[in-house]
């Protein structure tokens, strides 16, 4: 199983990263060289991640499921990185970062209720979408 390992995390591993691990011929080499490059908690890591976070932008027609899958995805990433970004701040995030064919449905969100959870938010547009 140990000389498995290696192959199954270059396979697993996307086309990026496979260099990084590519010569490292132990599980724990492959293990701490991958959480060295991505699960470093360096400012240049964390400037990254909320780069992604706060430059988020559905593309007018993108599938909104899909994106909300994403947007969850990207969301986690800074709590890994001791990042903490409230529900509040999320839905602000998801809000601004929807296309413009939703600018008639955001200020409905809005006004319901002075705070809201993400998950209300979500499955509102979703329910929505739906329709």
């Amino acid at each position: 199983m140990k000389e498995k390992a290696p192959r199954l995390i270059h396979l697993c591993v996307l086309d990026v990263g496979v260099y990084h691990i590519f010569d490292l011929k132990t599980l724990n080499e492959a293990s701490d060289k991958l959480e060295s490059q991505y699960r470093s908690k360096t400012w240049k890591n964390k400037l990254f991640k909320k780069q992604r976070v706060y430059s988020l932008k559905m593309q007018e027609g993108f599938h909104l499921q899909k994106y909300v899958n994403v947007f969850n995805t990207i969301i986690i990433n800074p709590v890994r990185l001791s990042l903490t970004i409230n529900d509040e701040g999320k839905v602000i995030i998801l809000l601004c970062s929807l296309p413009s064919s939703y600018d008639h449905l955001v200020p409905k969100l809005t006004y319901v209720k002075d705070t809201t959870s993400l998950d209300v938010i979500t499955d509102t547009l979703l329910s929505h979408s739906q329709r």
